[in-house]
């Protein structure tokens, strides 16, 4: 059996069912169209009923028989549900809470990753698999743990803390630099030893906004090295599979720092009707992390949920098009969760690929035509790489984390701004932006848009930053942006840490948005309201003053608002407030259009052109997002990869329609 360059699967558990449907399982697999099956992440007490006796012959005998049906497997280390033997000989083991209470043994997730011991185990179990599988060539890949994140700031345990010192310690290298960078002069807090630091409590107020964040980077920072480890024992025991960590749409786990020791970066997300379009979002995102296709190793057919479903909106359609969106950004993989529904148990009411009682779920022919359509469109899908991006807007856990400790204005929520208040406007209006780590390249790039990246101390983006705008790049600042320094404190000659300097501008007010009336002018003279932050700006001859705030304060009446500032080669366009919609899309458009990086297909408001590229010849996949009714107005003659009609002038796109497009003139 040769193997195939896209996979289309399902997480699996024949240990739930004690191994008694697994030839049924298998065929409906094979009507499903499935050709590769997710195993063993919460499978540890099965192999390993008791400390030292391992066994893995069960899952070889699944590996087996779904491999002699053409069906491939992703085995998945078990450390994410450590068994109660463990739990009970162990429970030094467990995270702590912020109360000083212990997680009990039922859930997941509740190891700590510092604890010396709990690696000693994990370093076992993950051995005995790699040694046991890796010769097996029915395994195409390894998942490392499940969905690792810093829960509620992450454990607490006396591990963690003597861990947080050294983080600490490393990074302020002297407790009088802590103490000064950190301002605890202030309430008296200030330390002389940094095995005296406490851990920061959960609480609306008083706590210390730079010691909340290290804390949630330090656990974050620790989650990663776990499944680093992890990666290096599979590597040590003849893992020459890629190897990878599934991780959720959440954003205080640095999706760029854990994948780093990785071979393939792997994301789950749940959306519906309601939020597909995010999903855009997301498989963008992280399709750039790393310079190979990414695999999609969660998601739903329909409603997802645990004891009961999430009252959402999934319609005819929605299952074909939510299995094959990943394939449109570069990804080689989608996998359901789950094949068989659960029995019994805490998430029973997920929807799967067949149910409990072994019976199609009502969208499995939607997952067979989402194969069929892979298996026509396979190689446009695999020859065709993403195009680079030339416009893309930042997005990073470094910002998400900062604002988690100091929201700066309350009730802000960084992500859902990003994606909401700044992504949608650019989506629907057919200008999309590529989504961009601070911490990948920026090679390609023309425009950068950057709202609320209220640091860009983060690794060396700050000095790659300037050289690329110095080079001829276009930075759209703002508002809260470069705000903070790698302490997450304030800056204290300037507002800003680096744009003023590079400007020559000056920040001399900023006031929440709600503070007074102010509405901002543009050059044309229209008005737009703002929202959330007023940054109040004094500039000089040669800058172009975008916009004006008309204000009842004198003190900031007619003074500058957005401004674009030459700086080398390049522009930054800093922006001290977010003005309405419209405004926001018009302004970014005169810049895409300066360094002549519009979209070159037109298409509906409800659908999105993915640019992709094989040498010269050029291609899309098209996807409809909203449910609706849309179209593309194509820009010569092109090839329909599915059915091989040839395309020209405006096209209908059926909703929830995926179409793969090759330009042949």
């Amino acid at each position: 059996m040769s193997k195939k360059n896209l996979y289309l699967g399902a997480a699996y558990y024949p240990e739930v069912y004690y191994f008694e449907t697994i030839d049924e399982d298998i065929e409906y697999m094979k009507k499903a169209r499935l050709n590769v099956m997710r195993m063993g992440e919460f499978a540890w007490s099965v192999f390993e009923p008791q400390e030292g006796q391992y066994n893995f012959k069960w899952l070889k005998k699944v590996v087996d028989k779904l491999y002699q049906n053409g069906i491939y497997s992703i085995l998945c280390t078990p450390s994410n549900t450590p068994p109660i033997w463990l739990t009970k000989k162990h429970p030094e083991i467990l995270r702590r809470d912020d109360n000083g209470s212990y997680a009990v043994h039922g859930g997941r997730g509740h190891g700590c990753p510092n604890s010396p011991v709990f690696n000693s185990y994990v370093q076992k179990i993950v051995s005995k698999m790699a040694q046991y599988f890796k010769d097996h060539e029915a395994v195409i890949g390894w998942q490392i743990d499940n969905e690792i994140y810093p829960w509620l700031q992450g454990c607490h345990c006396d591990f963690c803390m003597k861990e947080f010192y050294k983080h600490l310690k490393k990074k302020y290298k002297t407790i009088d630099n802590l103490n000064k960078q950190m301002a605890l002069r202030i309430w008296s807090i200030e330390y002389s030893a940094f095995d005296q630091i406490e851990y920061p409590k959960i609480k609306d107020w008083g706590s210390h906004p730079a010691f909340t964040t290290e804390y949630i980077d330090f656990q974050m920072r620790s989650n990663a090295n776990f499944i680093s480890r992890q990666a290096d024992i599979l590597r040590e025991n003849g893992i020459k599979v890629p190897i990878g960590t599934d991780m959720m749409t959440f954003v205080s786990q640095d999706h760029y720092i854990t994948n780093q020791n990785l071979d393939v970066v792997m994301i789950n997300h749940y959306h519906s009707k309601e939020n597909f379009y995010e999903c855009a979002f997301w498989m963008d995102y992280m399709s750039r992390l790393k310079d190979r296709p990414f695999w999609n190793t969660e998601t739903a057919t329909t409603a997802n949920g645990a004891n009961s479903v999430n009252p959402s909106l999934y319609p005819i359609g929605y299952n074909y098009i939510n299995t094959l969106i990943p394939f449109a950004f570069r990804g080689e993989m989608n996998l359901y969760w789950l094949f068989r529904a659960h029995y019994a148990g805490p998430e029973l009411m997920h929807s799967s690929v067949i149910t409990s009682q072994g019976k199609p779920v009502h969208v499995f022919d939607e997952t067979v035509q989402a194969a069929q359509t892979l298996e026509k469109c396979q190689q446009f899908l695999t020859e065709f790489e993403l195009d680079k991006a030339e416009f893309a807007m930042s997005f990073s856990s470094n910002a998400y984390n900062i604002f988690e400790g100091q929201k700066v204005v309350a009730g802000f929520h960084y992500t859902e701004n990003i994606i909401k208040n700044c992504y949608y406007p650019l989506l629907k209006d057919g200008i999309a932006p590529s989504v961009h780590n601070p911490n990948n390249s920026l090679d390609g790039i023309k425009v950068l848009y950057s709202p609320f990246l209220i640091s860009i101390e983060e690794g060396d983006f700050a000095a790659r930053l300037i050289e690329w705008v110095n080079q001829g790049g276009i930075w759209i600042a703002g508002p809260l942006t470069d705000i903070r320094n790698r302490y997450y404190a304030k800056y204290r000659n300037s507002v800003f840490g680096f744009i003023e300097d590079l400007t020559g501008i000056q920040n001399i007010y900023q006031i929440p948005s709600t503070c007074l009336n102010n509405t901002i002018e543009f050059e044309d003279g229209i008005l737009s309201k703002t929202t959330i932050w007023n940054d109040v700006f004094l500039t000089k001859p040669e800058h172009k003053v975008i916009a004006r705030y008309n204000s009842p304060s004198p003190s900031i009446d007619q003074k500058a608002a957005i401004v674009g500032c030459k700086v080398g080669k390049g522009e930054i366009v800093v922006m001290g407030a977010m003005p309405e919609q419209e405004r926001l899309l018009a302004l970014i458009k005169t810049y895409l259009k300066k360094a002549d990086c519009a979209p070159k297909l037109k298409t509906s408001s409800n659908v999105l052109a993915i640019k992709r590229r094989n040498g010269d010849k050029i291609g899309y996949c098209v996807i409809e997002l909203f449910y609706e009714k849309g179209w593309v107005e194509l820009d010569g003659q092109y090839l329909d990869v599915e059915t091989s009609t040839k395309l020209s002038g405006v096209i209908e796109i059926e909703p929830y329609s995926f179409r793969c497009l090759e330009k042949i003139d």
